[in-house]
């Protein structure tokens, strides 16, 4: 089964946070969560990038690009965020 793998999953690793061994558990229990949002790498990015921790971005790009898809919005796609906020209540991160 392919899905796509929500920043937080992410942040709780990298961050090494409380769920972490959960979402460790999850991503290696999954072998069909190979989707990541270009939102997602964005917003990891930004956030330790201002932590002021460019390695850590660094080693987590180097470990995800072999091994998941990026999925990026198109400019139709963007137009109809609104929509799919309001006919599936997702966030606007999920939506993109």
């Amino acid at each position: 089964m392919n899905c796509l793998v929500d920043t937080n999953i992410f942040l709780e690793i990298l961050l090494n946070q409380n769920g972490r061994k959960k979402c460790e558990a999850c991503l290696q229990n999954e072998p069909g969560a190979a989707w990541i949002s270009d939102f997602t790498l964005h917003s990891i990015g930004v956030l330790l990038f201002r932590q002021k921790r460019t390695e850590l971005f660094d080693q987590f790009v180097a470990d995800l690009l072999p091994q998941f898809n990026i999925l990026s919005l198109s400019e139709a796609g963007y137009a109809q965020i609104s929509e799919v906020n309001t006919r599936h209540g997702l966030d606007f991160d999920e939506g993109a």
